[in-house]
């Protein structure tokens, strides 16, 4: 799944790539947040697993949202978008989210994830 930029000067839109990992896997980014890093790009963090939230989409197992965290597979990676290609900052466990919030402070370039 790919997104778009739009350009407000120009009133157009332009196709992006396919966000990817470090070994060039694709990435799902539905649910993830994203912010928008003065001279970094934009940043990309959480989201759901495609796999179990479109099986979850399609038939609601019961008991879907008694599992453990980690049965939800969300993306544990941070993306950066920047000058037409995606790089992997960081993969760990605390950015997978979904529906979470970003804040970016930029006295230390800090980047808070809030869920």
């Amino acid at each position: 799944m790919n997104g778009a930029s739009y350009n407000a000067g120009c009133g157009t839109w332009t196709s992006l790539p396919v966000p990817t990992d470090a070994v060039g896997e694709e990435v799902f980014t539905g649910g993830a947040a994203a912010i928008a890093v003065p001279q970094k790009g934009v940043v990309v963090v959480g989201g759901v697993n495609k796999d179990v939230f479109l099986a979850a989409i399609n038939k609601l197992p019961e008991g879907y949202l008694l599992h453990e965290p980690e049965w939800y597979r969300f993306n544990n990676r941070v993306l950066c978008y920047r000058q037409g290609a995606w790089t992997q900052l960081l993969q760990h466990s605390s950015v997978a989210r979904a529906g979470c919030a970003l804040a970016y402070w930029m006295v230390g370039c800090m980047l808070w994830v809030a869920n």
